[in-house]
């Protein structure tokens, strides 16, 4: 079992490694956000793709090591969490890099939490900007007609 555990730690950190990307690239999003900048959007998303791949990967590879640990402790694989094993095993030696590696990994998403719902009120702020824009010249210059009349 102490190779299952060790084969999970480093699961985990790879997985909380690839939050703390992620969070890094929503902290640059922001920056782009504010500047209006749809190219470099663009990119960030795209590396924002990349790494949620990678932490998937990682993700679907701990869950199979987790269904592993509840065989071999006969236990039901649905109710078995991280925060679970570290109850289970809160004895062993290398509990200590399991609560560390975990503590990271929750204290990474919490992070990327608050990074993304501050980036979803500013592309909120910027969409309601723009409706507003849009009913401001609406009601200057009537319907899209005359509009395109004004440009003749």
């Amino acid at each position: 079992m102490a190779g299952l555990i060790t084969d999970l730690i480093t699961k985990i950190g790879e997985m909380a490694g690839h939050i703390e990307a992620l969070t890094e690239l929503a902290h640059a999003k922001k920056d782009v956000i504010i500047k209006n900048d749809t190219d470099s959007l663009k990119a960030v998303t795209a590396h924002e793709n990349t790494y949620i791949g990678r932490y998937q990967k990682s993700e679907r590879a701990a869950a199979l090591i987790l269904d592993d640990i509840a065989m071999v402790l006969n236990q039901d694989r649905a109710a078995l969490t991280l925060s679970k094993i570290g109850e289970l095993i809160k004895e062993q030696d290398d509990y200590g890099e399991y609560a560390a590696s975990y503590d990271r990994l929750k204290t990474g998403i919490d992070l990327l939490k608050d990074r993304n719902d501050q980036n979803n009120a500013l592309i909120e702020n910027a969409l309601e900007y723009i409706d507003y824009s849009v009913n401001v010249l609406r009601s200057t210059y009537g319907n899209g007609e005359d509009v395109l009349d004004s440009r003749s």
